[in-house]
């Protein structure tokens, strides 16, 4: 079975987010075939758009998974979900976002996925952590 290293942006501005991170790290090593292999400090960044709304608190995660890049974003919609993540306002604030920034080498463009993630990788947290993968 081929496992492949990914790298996934955490994200949390509601519902006590020190937890939810902590607990959505836990839950990454407990995914079919992944291992959470590193993850950079939590630290506060201003959120994206125009929907006022509190910091987020984010991080970046490193995994070594055999889940498919589809397979790996319907565990982490599943995380998402049971966090307490309800549909809202695009770029609004949430209990749990978790974003696949890259999976291996991967180039994938569908109307589902894209990676590696082209808003993610723009915010400075991710251009500045994700060097020490």
């Amino acid at each position: 079975m081929r496992t492949v290293r990914a790298a996934l942006g955490l994200g949390s501005n509601l519902a006590g987010p020190r937890r939810k991170i902590a607990w959505a790290l836990r839950e990454l090593n407990r995914l079919p075939g992944t291992r959470l292999l590193s993850s950079t400090t939590p630290r506060w960044t201003a959120p994206l758009g125009r929907v006022k709304q509190p910091d987020f608190l984010n991080c970046v995660a490193w995994v070594r998974t055999s889940l498919s890049p589809m397979g790996l974003l319907t565990e982490l919609k599943r995380l998402e979900v049971l966090a307490g993540r309800k549909p809202g306002a695009r770029w609004g604030p949430r209990p749990l976002d978790l974003d696949i920034l890259y999976y291996g080498d991967e180039r994938i463009s569908t109307a589902w996925l894209t990676i590696p993630h082209r808003v993610a990788l723009a915010r400075p947290f991710v251009r500045e952590d994700l060097p020490k993968w």
